[in-house]
């Protein structure tokens, strides 16, 4: 809350700036979803959200202001082509009219997003947002013991259908604090887990009641305490959780999805079953019973991923070209150091954090105060 004058005075003029820029009169964000790739020119990759798609884009773009900068939109559900994404592209070209200095660009996660978009007159480039997931935070540990059959890195949530483990004998969960508001759903998954206890464990831990996050230290312990990795919903984003478990060394059973989880999917370890509980046991079992080394599943991962990264990468030089700047982002991968690009912070210290990044300004210009 405002402790003084200067910072309410602070926010009644942002509010003004953004309603003379055209956002949403109801919208008044300061924190938002995404990363900062460059500085100079400011380069910002995030997201589409609900229920008014283009927020963290007037989070981000009205700090910005009306200078030259490129904004990179991923997607962290399906944009399946229905009434949904037709009316987040429509937000987006209202944010487009409000900043034309700001070049759009949206990256899909599967070919069909990609045609989606182009029915709207779109361009998608297919880079897959699992392409951010770092091999740094996730890597087969040698000398873990492995306790569980499989793991399930999910919310609490009906829409994960974490029913679908309850068929193998032993399962490890591992799932986030809840989300403000209605946490039915999530206590009676984790009251119908902890029943089947010890055989089935959420691995978080629990306080008053209510499981607490982990730190990526933890989530890779706790998937290298599994044999395999599940991914059950029916429709999402790519699921990063599903690259946490392949960099982890985990094969993975998943169902039938949409969304561009299984775009790095590998047939020598990755196995597509029905959505029933006897097909993802079965499908467990015999994944376990091939005893894949964790190294090859780990190796032919990163094989897969560096393409997709080559290709960020020259995109992103692209861009650079296009503001009128010098390539800077070829080479080694610049963003091992950071567990994946969903990053939830106020928008300053999105900038504050990006000014420290050797990608964050032309070469030789360095960071600044």
């Amino acid at each position: 809350m405002p402790s003084g004058p200067t910072q309410r005075l602070a926010i009644k003029a942002r509010k003004f700036g953004r309603r003379w820029l055209g956002a949403p009169s109801w919208l008044e964000r300061d924190s938002a979803s995404g990363l900062v790739l460059s500085v100079d020119p400011p380069i910002i990759h995030t997201t589409l959200v609900w229920p008014e798609s283009a927020d963290y884009l007037w989070a981000f773009g009205s700090r910005v202001g009306r200078k030259p900068a490129a904004i990179v939109i991923y997607f962290s559900w399906h944009f399946d082509g229905g009434f949904a994404s037709k009316r987040a592209v429509e937000r987006v070209a209202a944010y487009r009219r409000a900043f034309p200095e700001h070049r759009v660009h949206f990256l899909a996660n599967a070919q069909d997003e990609v045609d989606s978009l182009e029915r709207f007159g779109e361009k998608g480039l297919l880079l897959n947002h699992n392409l951010s997931v770092s091999e740094r935070f996730f890597f087969p540990i040698d000398d873990a013991e492995v306790a569980f059959d499989a793991v399930y890195n999910a919310r609490l949530d009906v829409s994960k259908r974490v029913d679908l483990a309850f068929g193998i004998d032993r399962v490890a969960y591992v799932t986030r604090h809840y989300p403000a508001g209605d946490q039915t759903e999530a206590v009676r998954l984790q009251t119908l887990i902890e029943a089947r206890s010890p055989a089935h464990r959420i691995l978080n831990r629990v306080e008053n009641g209510i499981v607490q996050g982990l730190d990526a230290e933890e989530v890779n312990r706790a998937l290298n305490s599994a044999a395999v990795g599940l991914c059950l919903s029916p429709v999402e984003g790519v699921m990063l959780s599903s690259m946490e478990y392949m960099l982890a060394g985990l094969p993975v059973v998943s169902t039938p999805s949409t969304g561009g989880r299984d775009f790095f999917f590998d047939p020598d370890f990755c196995m597509i079953a029905p959505p029933t509980e006897t097909a993802i046991r079965e499908a467990v079992d015999t994944l376990r019973a091939r005893r894949i080394p964790k190294r090859h599943v780990r190796d032919r991962t990163l094989a897969k991923l560096a393409p997709q990264r080559r290709g960020f990468q020259a995109f992103l030089d692209d861009v650079l070209a296009d503001l009128g700047y010098p390539p800077r982002f070829g080479g080694a991968w610049p963003w091992s150091g950071r567990r994946n690009f969903s990053t939830w912070a106020t928008v300053k210290d999105h900038f504050a954090a990006a000014r420290q990044e050797p990608t964050a300004f032309p070469s030789g210009h360095g960071p600044r105060s």
